[in-house]
């Protein structure tokens, strides 16, 4: 029997449990079965620079940044080659897509509607380095408390790799602490772990004291070298 077959099966005893949490994790795991990308998870405080990681990745600001914190939903980038310029769509909670003009993508990166389950790019062309891949950039700790959840229970878990953002100035947090020893839970051979600090002065390598303080308080959290 082919994971097509199981996810049939299943399929019936998710509609009738009627469980908005099941409900999504199924759909979550029934994209897999049907496009197998990599999925890649973006996580960090608010304002550690994500989206402008992301941004970099992709070659062009494809997510609106700015000072204050930009992102209050999940947003989800892949490749679409459907849709002849990179174009933004809600995933609502029925698993509908309702596509958005760029002004509404950007109010809805700041606060989704309630209806709202994340938001998605479709990129018809992603980067090479990028291709086969499911980029996932997820709400700052310090921003949306009600995403956080979802993705420690649904994308840390079905993620295979994920890029870990810590601020140089500000280091590992309270928050950032707690989320790394979740982390270390799922950290096995089929998971991959980056720890990238943003925002590091000119001048700065991997031998300065601030950067190794902040990667082996990182080690001892994760229990991983």
């Amino acid at each position: 029997m082919n994971l097509q077959e199981n996810m049939s099966r299943i399929q019936p005893f998710v509609n009738k449990l009627q469980n908005e949490s099941f409900s999504t994790m199924f759909k979550l795991l029934q994209e897999r079965v049907d496009y197998p990308e990599s999925f890649v998870t973006m996580l960090g405080e608010t304002s550690s620079g994500k989206s402008s990681i992301l941004n970099g990745l992709l070659g062009q600001e494809v997510i609106y940044t700015s000072a204050r914190p930009t992102t209050g939903t999940i947003v989800e980038l892949y490749e679409y080659d459907i849709d002849e310029k990179i174009t933004p769509y809600a995933i609502l909670k029925n698993a509908k897509l309702r596509k958005l003009t760029d002004e509404q993508f950007h109010e809805q990166c700041l606060k989704s509607s309630e209806d709202v389950l994340r938001l998605r790019l479709h990129i018809p062309t992603m980067p090479c380095h990028l291709q086969g891949m499911r980029l996932f950039d997820t709400p700052g700790y310090g921003s949306i408390h009600d995403k956080h959840e979802e993705v420690l229970t649904q994308f840390v878990p079905n993620s295979d790799a994920i890029i870990y953002v810590i601020n140089y100035r500000v280091g590992i947090g309270e928050a950032d602490a707690e989320f790394l020893q979740y982390i270390s839970n799922y950290l096995q051979d089929d998971l991959t772990f980056f720890l990238v600090i943003n925002r590091v002065p000119e001048g700065i390598t991997s031998d300065t004291g601030r950067i190794k303080e902040i990667v082996n308080y990182a080690k001892d959290l994760l229990h991983e070298d």
